[in-house]
């Protein structure tokens, strides 16, 4: 029953202009969280290997979260980076 709930939802996805969808979602969360944050406010950057991954050198993390809002703004691999 769950299974034949979303199918009609993945159909509705599989049709959204992926670019525009995330330009619109990145305009609306900049207005959203500008008027929220205030100056001063602090944001928490922490990076981590994952070791023993499929890589032999590990997988790096790096995030940014903003503590006064209660979100993570970026989580990402970072390119090129090298134990």
């Amino acid at each position: 029953m769950v299974f034949q709930a979303r199918i009609p939802f993945l159909r509705v996805l599989g049709r959204i202009d992926h670019n525009k969808f995330e330009e619109c979602f990145l305009t609306w969360t900049g207005g959203y969280f500008r008027k929220r944050a205030q100056p001063g406010s602090v944001i928490a950057i922490d990076g981590k290997t994952v070791r023993g991954s499929a890589s032999d050198r590990g997988i790096h993390l790096v995030s940014a979260w903003a503590d006064e809002l209660g979100l993570v703004l970026v989580d990402f691999t970072p390119i090129g980076a090298h134990c």
